[in-house]
C-alpha cells in the first residue's frame, strides 16, 4: 500500500490547522482593539493608555482544553485575554472576553476586567470579579500576556462594526452566553 496519499493528506491538513490558527489570530488582532474602545456605553480602556493615538496590547487565546487543570476553566468556552499597556508595561487594563460566535459576525463578550498595577516592583489586578481563585486565574494569563509580544494599532487603525462586542451588564441578546461554569 502506498503510504504517499496518507502522508499528502495529513500535510494538507496540517497546512489547513496552521492556515485557520493564523486566520483566528488575525481576526483577534483587529477585533480585540474594536471591543476595547468601540462599545456602545463608552470605552473599557482608560483613555490615558492610547492619549497618544497608539493602542498597546497583548492577548492570549485558550479553547477548551480537554485536560483542563487546576486554574482551567472545565467547560467548552473559548477565552480570550487581552492585556492593553502603558508605554512601560507596568500598569494598563485586563480584559477577559468569551469569543461566543467565531465566524463571521463575531461575537466577543466581555466577561471579566481588572486594572493592572505595578506593587513592589511586581504586576498585580485590582478589582477583578469573582473572588481568589478568578484573581490567581487571571494572574497566570497576566504572566503569560506580560511576555508576550506587544501588538500596536491607531485609533484609526481600530475598525469600527466587524464584531459584535458585549458585556453581562450589555449583552446582545441574540446571541446566548454559555458562560464558564463552575473552575471546581
Amino acid at each position: 500500500m502506498n503510504s504517499c496519499p496518507r502522508f499528502v493528506i495529513l500535510l494538507v491538513a496540517s497546512f489547513s490547522l496552521a492556515a485557520s490558527a493564523q486566520d483566528g489570530a488575525a481576526i483577534l488582532k483587529s477585533r480585540i482593539p474594536e471591543c476595547a474602545v468601540h462599545i456602545a456605553d463608552g470605552p473599557w480602556i482608560p483613555k490615558e493608555l492610547y492619549a497618544d493615538g497608539v493602542l498597546r496590547f497583548t492577548y492570549l487565546y485558550e479553547p477548551p482544553k480537554k485536560s483542563p487543570g487546576e486554574y482551567d476553566y472545565r467547560d467548552e468556552t473559548h477565552n480570550v485575554y487581552a492585556a492593553f499597556w502603558n508605554r512601560t508595561r507596568t500598569k494598563g487594563e485586563l480584559l477577559q472576553f468569551v469569543w461566543l460566535r467565531r465566524t463571521p459576525p463575531l461575537h466577543l463578550r466581555i466577561v471579566n476586567n481588572g486594572h493592572i498595577v505595578t506593587r513592589q516592583g511586581k504586576l498585580d489586578i485590582d478589582d477583578a470579579l469573582w473572588g481568589v481563585w478568578t484573581h490567581e486565574h487571571l494572574m497566570r494569563r497576566l504572566a503569560q500576556l506580560k511576555t508576550l509580544p506587544l501588538q500596536t494599532v491607531t485609533l484609526k487603525e481600530i475598525p469600527e462594526r466587524g464584531a459584535t462586542c458585549d458585556s453581562y451588564a450589555h449583552a446582545n441578546t441574540d446571541v446566548p452566553f454559555q458562560g464558564a461554569s463552575n473552575p471546581q
